[in-house]
C-alpha cells in the first residue's frame, strides 16, 4: 500500500508548539480535505444527493452539514458536484494546522492513499 508519508507526517515535529491546551479546545470535530478517492464512484446520470451518499467524503459533509458536534466540510468539488446541495453547505475554505488543533477531534478519511 503506497502511502504518503512525507504529505501526512512532516509537521508532526510542530504539533507540541502548536497545540491547544485541552481545556480551551472546541467541543467539535472538525475534518476537511477535497473530494479524492471517489472517482468510481461518481457517475453523471444519478443525482446530487445519489452521487454524494456514494462518496464517503461528501457524505460526511453533508450528513453533519447542520451539525453543532461535527464541522466537516469540503476544500474543493474536484468539478463533480456544486458546492451546496439541498440548501446544505459542503464546500469551505482550507484551514491551518494550527487552527485545527483548536478543536477535540480531527476526523481523518482515506483519500488517495
Amino acid at each position: 500500500w503506497k502511502f504518503a508519508t512525507h504529505r501526512h507526517f512532516r509537521l508532526i515535529a510542530h504539533i507540541a508548539a502548536l497545540d491547544t491546551p485541552w481545556h480551551d479546545k472546541k467541543d467539535v470535530a472538525i475534518f476537511r480535505g477535497e473530494l479524492t478517492g471517489a472517482k468510481g464512484n461518481y457517475e453523471k446520470r444519478r443525482s446530487d444527493v445519489d452521487n454524494c451518499n456514494r462518496m464517503i467524503r461528501c457524505r460526511l459533509a453533508y450528513k453533519f452539514a447542520n451539525s453543532k458536534y461535527v464541522d466537516a466540510k469540503l476544500t474543493s468539488m474536484r468539478k463533480r458536484l456544486p458546492p451546496v446541495i439541498n440548501g446544505r453547505t459542503l464546500q469551505s475554505g482550507k484551514i491551518a494546522l494550527q487552527q485545527m488543533l483548536k478543536y477535540k477531534g480531527i476526523v481523518m478519511i482515506e483519500g488517495n492513499d
